[in-house]
């Protein structure tokens, strides 16, 4: 009986404790750890050029293009489209110049309900996107060509727009949209505390966290962190189209490299992607053995 009572009591200590941390950080204070803080905003221009070739839509193409904008009705998502933090995801079915009134045609007959832009965009559209049905994700004010930004952010959400650009003429449908989400930072001493509260109750990797090192295999075999999955950086192209099959977007989400720099890339790359809570380690694996573990090696 006294043996069964003090298992009991073990494990509900246990939970406990790992209650106690996940709620602080779930409630941040400047005394506690686990802050959240603002992300640098330097790094936005940061994303490495292997992921505008994943993403051919955020390529920074210059082209003359006049925009006009076709809307059907669509129901209010009470974000408005003045929100300089607003943004849209789009798919678009893109035609060689002077096919404006094929675009139309398209148009016409996904309104009728007689096709669906991602059917057409598979079978016609001459963008890479064509194989994802068109779908070219999210897109952020000043990532794209500058008409082609105002053409999809003048469409309300589940309506159509066409513009002509020098590629082409584009039909374009925003398929939702959300207010944009900073990249949190997390030092390497707060990441030794939410470690911790794994290693009491490993739950936590089911419920709440997951963590990202995105350091090369070569980089990993000189030291690593527990917990950690490795998405190599310089494998992008490989692990992105996987993505949602590899990481869960509502979970909390760390990212580590060797100083930051990388990390923060794939971080802003998993909050443009959908993913709400991702926190950067500052510093790296680098600062980690060196303020927090100082038997880890270095390199």
């Amino acid at each position: 009986m006294t043996t069964a009572i003090s298992a009991a009591a073990s494990r509900v200590l246990r939970r406990v404790l790992a209650i106690k941390i996940s709620n602080h950080n779930r409630h941040p204070s400047p005394v506690r750890t686990f802050r959240t803080c603002i992300a640098n905003q330097t790094f936005r221009t940061a994303i490495p050029t292997i992921l505008k070739q994943h993403l051919p839509m955020k390529r920074s193409f210059t082209s003359t293009i006049s925009a006009s904008s076709s809307s059907s009705p669509s129901p209010t998502s009470g974000i408005s489209s003045d929100d300089p933090n607003r943004q849209v995801r789009v798919s678009h079915i893109l035609l060689p110049p002077g096919s404006e009134s094929t675009i139309e045609d398209f148009k016409s007959q996904i309104l009728n309900g007689t096709a669906t832009l991602e059917t057409l965009a598979k079978e016609h559209s001459t963008c890479p996107s064509a194989s994802r049905g068109g779908d070219i994700g999210w897109i952020q004010k000043g990532r794209t060509v500058r008409e082609f930004e105002i053409a999809a952010y003048s469409t309300p959400k589940d309506s159509f727009s066409t513009c002509t650009t020098k590629f082409g003429v584009h039909l374009i449908q925003v398929k939702e949209e959300r207010i944009a989400i900073d990249v949190g930072h997390c030092t390497v001493q707060e990441l030794s505390e939410i470690l911790s509260s794994v290693n009491v109750d490993q739950d936590l990797l089911e419920e709440e966290y997951q963590f990202v090192d995105v350091r090369e295999p070569h980089e990993v075999d000189v030291v690593s962190l527990p917990y950690f999955k490795v998405l190599p950086l310089g494998s992008f192209q490989e692990w992105a189209p996987k993505l949602s099959s590899l990481l869960d977007p509502s979970k909390k989400t760390y990212v580590l490299c060797h100083h930051g720099m990388r990390s923060m890339q794939a971080s802003q790359f998993f909050v443009e992607n959908g993913f709400r809570q991702v926190y950067n380690i500052s510093g790296g694996i680098d600062a980690y053995s060196r303020g927090v573990d100082n038997n880890l090696p270095r390199y």
